[in-house]
């Protein structure tokens, strides 16, 4: 079988990355005899400035034809005062919600021989292995109304944080599934004492759970579960979120790849033939990769300092601080 896959190289460091990316493709390919037909195209400030849209129509219809997307990375400082709907990052919005891309996978694992780069002491970091749900469609990235407006001086924004039903509970579910192939627990995070969203996401995600006896549920404020990860991350299988709480600090997927030193990503869109609603999934591999630029002076620190280096990583000797969970860090400079 033929897969027809899409390249979006993207901004910044995306190019770097995916080309590395298609490598191992090619690889596999080869390895295992299968068919790939890549098509590379343009998004974020790459398609701007080659056609002043940050999502081409030729793009979006090559995502929609494809098998799977490999998606970079969008944006860099240069555009960041454009106009919104001319942002880099108006074209990743876009694409998600063209292809219906709503249930965002973001697992945290942490790998014995990363134990000791992460911030958090290995014992307490040890055997980490989460997985993030995150809604990709709802809340403020695309609640409406949005505006800024009233004159210099006196001016206010508006964003609005919406959730329909349908919404979460097709998230629940993929939520619940995937629980069911893991440890058989989902801690659901929301902000209900304060948000009448995270109060519909509460009760609707308690509703589906009714479903999966053999699922354990929980709730927890997201500053709650901030604290919760750092302390005792371990207890932790599938993180359900809404679209804000899955991404930004104190939000839980920075800081779980904070912590674990390992981004593990799903590289591209699952085949569509193995899903309902081929386009469920999205994601993008590099968002915390590391230029190899930098690698001639990481290999030269690595033959220096062998016993404190992780590839890939960089150069750090971490001292234990007694009663808390966290290292103090000194960076090794060459």
């Amino acid at each position: 079988m033929l897969l027809k896959i899409t390249i979006l190289p993207g901004d910044g460091i995306g190019p770097e990355v995916i080309e590395e990316a298609v490598r191992v493709l090619d690889a596999i390919t080869h390895a295992f005899g299968h068919e790939v037909s890549l098509a590379r195209k343009n998004i974020g400030g790459a398609a701007l400035l080659a056609s002043e849209d940050p999502l081409p129509p030729d793009t979006l219809q090559a995502c929609i034809s494809s098998s799977a997307v490999l998606l970079g990375a969008v944006g860099a400082p240069s555009f960041d005062n454009l106009p919104a709907h001319l942002r880099p990052e108006a074209g990743l919005l876009r694409l998600r919600r063209e292809l219906g891309a709503f249930a965002n996978l973001r697992p945290a694992i942490c790998y014995p021989a990363l134990e000791d780069c992460s911030p958090l002491r290995a014992e307490v970091v040890r055997g980490t292995n989460i997985l993030i749900v995150r809604e990709l469609l709802g809340g403020l990235y695309f609640g409406e109304p949005r505006l800024l407006h009233g004159p210099t001086g006196d001016r206010a924004a508006t964003n609005t944080m919406r959730y329909h039903e349908p919404e979460v509970q097709r998230i629940a579910r993929i939520a619940f599934d995937l629980a069911r192939t893991r440890r058989h627990s989902i801690v659901s995070v929301d902000k209900a004492n304060v948000l009448e969203c995270s109060r519909l996401w509460r009760e609707v995600v308690t509703e589906i759970g009714r479903d999966y006896p053999d699922v354990k549920l929980s709730h927890m404020y997201v500053d709650s579960a901030a604290m919760a990860l750092v302390l005792r991350p371990c207890d932790f299988d599938v993180l359900l979120t809404e679209n804000m709480f899955g991404w930004h600090p104190p939000a839980l997927g920075d800081r779980l790849h904070c912590m674990s030193r390992c981004m593990v990503r799903l590289p591209i869109l699952l085949d569509k033939v193995l899903l309902t609603h081929w386009v469920q999934f999205f994601q993008s591999p590099c968002l915390c990769a590391i230029p190899s630029t930098w690698n001639a002076r990481r290999l030269a620190l690595s033959q220096r300092y062998p016993k404190f280096c992780i590839w890939g990583i960089g150069l750090a000797t971490l001292r234990r601080t007694a009663g808390s969970p966290y290292r103090r860090q000194t960076w090794v400079n060459g």
